[in-house]
Order: structure tokens, then C-alpha cells, then sequence
């Protein structure tokens, strides 16, 4: 209980798997010294069998633990300190993907642009050559850095770290499946971006997948009150707690929602945000009209038990709501 909140899953891993790895060892040893159950005969001056296999197999447990450290630390050398380093931020919606190229520590962004999901990946084999190979193409034309050196010099002397906001549940192996993505749904694998050798995508060394509400979550933590806010009901701010959750909804092609949390044991953390598919909870209807409604998606979906808030509340859920009421 008296570990931070944030203490790397990683270290802890580290202190488990050398405590482990060492009773191992004592325990193996041990057996080796005292038992008479041996090759020998059972004369006590032989090895144990079972003693030797437990040896045996803390030595690979070992092994495949310096594995693993070994690929994390070569990860981690993918970033060169003597190239110039650039920040891609990405907002992948169900609809469009919005990029972003930036300078570290610098607020506004060099370039901008806009794709539209379904044109762009009619004709490309994945979701980054649909796309951010050809925002990387864009920078090199239109972003004056860029240009001065040229891509031969941009590719030996530019990388590019990326965080990519996507519209679906990311796993821990830094990939999600958007269903809104395209006709049938798309994958998008950061791990996949950052291995890819082709023209100017070789140019990202890093690339993490996060949740796009976790994006706006963080982002709710940088808004100034006294000019980007809205109070819905007078006097709300003077009302607000700093050590109370927060909660972030958004419509778009779906429902995002989020929400944000402070440990009162570690405030100085600050806010933690985590994602959500709150969209898919049930519509609830609050009256005979909207009763109505949930009828008519019910039998416009052939769902006979229940209809998700993001098919009322959402893009797509102003023309359900159009089509209902036009009839």
C-alpha cells in the first residue's frame, strides 16, 4: 500500500522475477546437497534427477528473462539522440484521420491535414500507407524544414515519434480494431508502423496507440475555464472539487466517453484517465416519443432486446433520429 500509484508494472516485474529466480536456485541447490534419491543407486553421491531439472529450468527462466530485457532495451535504442526529432499527433475517428506534425515543446503545429477514411483506404494494403504515408509526403513538400534538406537528407537525419488517437479499444500489444473503420472495419498496429522500412514511414521510430478518449481526456486537463468553457448550470466552477472525478463524452461517428480519477494518496500524480465503450450502454427512453423511437431502431436493426445510446446519440444517430421522425 505504500508503493506510488504509478510504480512500473516493469520494476515490479523485475523484483518478482529475481526474487523467484533466486529460491529457485537455493531450493535446487539444496535438493542437489541432501537428497539420497540419485542416479547412484540411492548411495547419496549422485545427483538428483528432479534437482537437476528445477536447475534446469530456472537457468531458462533466466535466459528468457534476459531475452526480454534485451528487446525492451533494444526498443528503447531505436530513438537516436543526434537526429532531429518531430511529434506526429493522430485523432483516428470512425470517419476521418487528423494528423498533426510538431516540434517537441512547441504548441502550435507545423503542418495539418484531413484524410477521409473510406476514400483513402480504397486502394492502399494497410491503414498507414492509406494515410500517414501521405501526410509524411505532405510534410516533405510543404513543410519548410523539410524541404531545405530534401528527402534523402530527411530520411538520415529526421525521426518521428507518434501518438495516434483511435476510436476502439487499444490491447496491450499496441494494436486495435476499429469496427468503424471503412466498410467491414480496419486494424491499425503501432508496433507494425514502427517496423515498417518503406520511403519516408521508415522515418517513425515510436509510434503508441492510445484510446481517442483517453486523447480528449488528457486534453479536458488543458482547457482554460475562464475562456474555453461553457457552464451549463451558473456557478458550476466555483463548485468543483480537485480531487473529483471527471468525465468526458463526446459524439462523433459514436459516442466516446471517458472518464478521469486522482489518487487523494498521491495527488501530485495528478489525473489518470481511463477509456470506456459507454457508448454501446442502453438507450433508455424517458418518454412516449422516445419510447417510440427505440421501437423503430429496434425493428431498423432487427435487435429484439435492446438499442445502444450511440445509435440515438452520435452522427449517425441524428439520421436515425431524422428517419424517425420523417415518418
Amino acid at each position: 500500500k505504500s508503493l506510488p500509484s504509478r510504480l512500473k508494472r516493469k520494476e515490479v516485474g523485475n523484483i518478482v522475477c529475481a526474487t523467484s529466480l533466486f529460491f529457485l536456485v537455493v531450493v535446487s541447490i539444496s535438493i542437489m546437497s541432501h537428497s539420497s534419491w540419485c542416479t547412484a543407486g540411492g548411495s547419496g553421491k549422485g545427483v538428483c534427477p528432479f534437482s537437476v531439472a528445477l536447475f534446469a529450468g530456472s537457468a531458462f527462466s533466466y535466459l528468457n528473462y534476459v531475452r526480454l530485457r534485451s528487446k525492451s532495451a533494444v526498443a528503447k535504442c531505436c530513438i537516436d539522440e543526434h537526429k532531429q526529432t518531430y511529434i506526429i499527433a493522430g485523432d483516428i475517428g470512425g470517419t476521418n484521420s487528423r494528423f498533426a506534425l510538431h516540434r517537441p515543446g512547441q504548441k502550435d503545429p507545423l503542418l495539418v491535414h484531413i484524410y477521409p477514411n473510406e476514400e483513402a483506404l480504397k486502394t492502399a494494403p494497410t491503414y498507414h500507407h492509406a494515410t500517414l504515408m501521405p501526410f509524411l509526403k505532405k510534410c516533405l513538400a510543404e513543410v519548410d524544414e523539410w524541404k531545405a534538406l530534401g528527402e534523402k537528407e530527411v530520411l538520415s537525419q529526421i525521426q518521428i515519434v507518434g501518438c495516434l488517437a483511435t476510436a476502439g479499444p487499444v490491447t496491450t500489444n499496441n494494436d486495435v480494431f476499429m469496427v468503424n473503420l471503412g466498410e467491414n472495419g480496419g486494424s491499425i498496429d503501432g508496433n507494425e508502423i514502427e517496423q515498417c522500412q518503406d520511403g519516408l514511414l521508415s522515418l517513425v521510430v515510436r509510434c503508441k496507440l492510445v484510446n481517442d478518449f483517453v486523447g480528449q481526456g488528457y486534453g479536458v486537463l488543458d482547457l482554460d475555464y475562464d475562456k474555453e468553457v461553457i457552464e451549463l448550470l451558473p456557478g458550476s466552477k466555483a463548485k468543483m472539487n480537485d480531487l473529483a472525478p471527471i468525465c468526458c463524452v463526446g459524439a462523433g461517428t459514436g459516442l466516446g466517453e471517458c472518464f478521469l480519477t486522482k489518487s487523494s494518496l498521491a495527488t501530485k500524480l495528478g489525473y489518470e484517465c481511463y477509456p470506456s465503450e459507454g457508448g454501446h450502454a442502453d438507450y433508455v427512453p424517458r418518454g412516449p416519443l422516445e419510447v417510440e423511437l427505440l421501437d423503430y431502431l429496434k425493428r431498423k436493426f432487427s435487435s429484439d432486446h435492446r438499442i445502444s445510446v450511440e445509435r440515438v446519440v452520435s452522427g449517425r444517430g441524428l439520421a436515425n433520429v431524422y428517419e424517425f421522425l420523417a415518418q
